[in-house]
């Protein structure tokens, strides 16, 4: 079979056409890219300055341990109030978890 010179010229303009196509998809895939490695860089930079603020370990046992103390000072000094805050919220809890 003979090929003419028009489908010669189709199939040129076809390759030119695909070949223009993948360089632009390449570039913006490089844009996408770039784009993707500046953000992950970002987020690396915001979740290492989170983690300077956050407290270590031993501040957090230290607020718990405080909390601890608080709550059972609380419990000391006013023991009807805390059986009637205890009441309530067992019966909130009754009537939000009762099927009828």
């Amino acid at each position: 079979m003979q090929s003419t010179g028009m489908q010669g010229s189709v199939q040129g303009t076809a390759r030119e056409y695909a070949s223009d196509i993948a360089e632009k998809a390449g570039a913006g895939m490089g844009q996408m890219q770039q784009s993707a490695q500046h953000a992950m860089h970002r987020m690396s930079e915001l979740a290492s300055r989170a983690g300077e603020h956050l407290p270590s370990t031993e501040e957090l046992v230290a607020m718990q341990e405080r909390a601890m103390q608080s709550a059972r000072t609380y419990v000391r000094e006013h023991p009807f109030m805390v059986i009637g805050i205890a009441l309530a919220v067992g019966m909130l809890l009754s009537r939000l978890t009762s099927r009828r």
